[in-house]
């Protein structure tokens, strides 16, 4: 997970289909989430690193 930190762009999937695209804003692996700026919306999304595969753009 020491690709994923502030600054990167990320894309948030399940399966083949991309739910969230935004900004890394804070990388909690304690708490296997991370935060995003969501692209377009500029919402704060809060990911699940269980849930969601995470790519970079």
């Amino acid at each position: 997970m020491g690709w994923l930190r502030p600054g990167r762009t990320v894309r948030a999937c399940w399966g083949e289909t991309v739910y969230h695209q935004g900004v890394v804003e804070v990388v909690m692996p304690q708490a296997m989430v991370l935060w995003i700026r969501e692209t377009g919306l500029g919402t704060r999304k809060m990911i699940d690193l269980e849930e969601y595969t995470v790519r970079l753009c």
